[in-house]
C-alpha cells in the first residue's frame, strides 16, 4: 500500500478506504498464492553458512500457518518456489556449497529430481543475473532457468518431474497464459 515500507494483505473493494487485513514483518516477502493464501520463503542461513530454510503457508482469513518444507541452505538460488496452478503440487529450489537441487513435492511426499552443481562463490549482478521457476497454466510441466552457474533451462513434467526438454544458453524465461507455450 502506498505510503507504507512493509507489506499488507487488503481487502480493495473501496479503493479509496481499502481495509488492512494484515502485515508482513521480518526479512520475507510473501507472495499470493491463491485468493486466501499467501507463501514465504525464509532462511537463517547465506553464502558459505548453511542455516534452516523453509517455505510457509498462511490462509489469510482463518490465520492457519503451515510449515510446508524445510531444508538446510541459504546459497544463491535457495528457496525460489512455484505452485503448480491447483496448489497440489509444489517445485523448490534448495542451494548449498554441495549442489542446487530442484524439488517436487506433492501429496506422495518431497523428492529431489535433480541435482546440480552449486553455484560457484561470487557475487550478484542484477543486471546479468536471473533466475525463474514456475508451472505451465496447464500444470504439465514446470521450468527452472537459471544464469549464476553459466546459465540453462530445464522444463520438467509435473507428474514425475522427468526431464522433457533443456537448453543450454536460455535465460529469461516464462510461461505463456495458455497451455505449455514457454518463452526465453
Amino acid at each position: 500500500m502506498q505510503g507504507t515500507s512493509i507489506p499488507v494483505l487488503a481487502d480493495v473493494t473501496d479503493p479509496l478506504h481499502p481495509l488492512t487485513i494484515c502485515t508482513f514483518g521480518g526479512s520475507w516477502k510473501p507472495q499470493p498464492v491463491t485468493q486466501t493464501m499467501v507463501a514465504w520463503y525464509a532462511s537463517q542461513g547465506h553464502s558459505g553458512v548453511p542455516g534452516l530454510s523453509a517455505i510457509v503457508t498462511l490462509d489469510v482469513f482463518s490465520g492457519i500457518s503451515a510449515l510446508v518444507a524445510t531444508w538446510q541452505g541459504g546459497d544463491f538460488l535457495d528457496g525460489i518456489y512455484a505452485w503448480s496452478p491447483d496448489q497440489s503440487l509444489l517445485a523448490y529450489i534448495t542451494s548449498d556449497a554441495s549442489a542446487v537441487s530442484i524439488h517436487l513435492l506433492s501429496g506422495g511426499g518431497d523428492r529431489v529430481v535433480a541435482s546440480l552443481a552449486p553455484v560457484p562463490a561470487r557475487g550478484v549482478n542484477p543486471s546479468e543475473d536471473d533466475a525463474y521457476l514456475g508451472f505451465s497454466a496447464d500444470g504439465g510441466y514446470f521450468a527452472f532457468e537459471q544464469t549464476f552457474t553459466g546459465g540453462f533451462l530445464q522444463v520438467r513434467r509435473a507428474t514425475d518431474g522427468g526431464l522433457a526438454f533443456s537448453q543450454a544458453t536460455a535465460t529469461m524465461a516464462t510461461w505463456g497464459s495458455t497451455a505449455s507455450r514457454l518463452y526465453y
